[in-house]
């Protein structure tokens, strides 16, 4: 779930109404790319373009046997 950052504030108070834990895991910016940095083991186990992760797939065409 991505939430503006303008919206935080109401997303808590309604997270804490209802009693549901959330965590902040990330922060969109203006690059195309989906990192995750790992402060705890100090590296970067992934970093990608999103273009790899959305790309349109193939799609497969199964033509039947008569």
């Amino acid at each position: 779930m991505a939430v503006a950052p303008e919206n935080m504030e109401a997303f808590d108070a309604i997270c804490k109404r209802e009693r549901a834990p959330y965590a902040v895991v990330g922060v969109a910016t203006e690059e195309r790319e989906l990192k995750l940095e790992d402060s705890h083991f100090d590296n970067t186990p992934i970093d990608m373009p999103m273009d790899i992760l959305l790309a349109k797939r193939r799609r497969c065409t199964v033509m039947p046997k008569h």
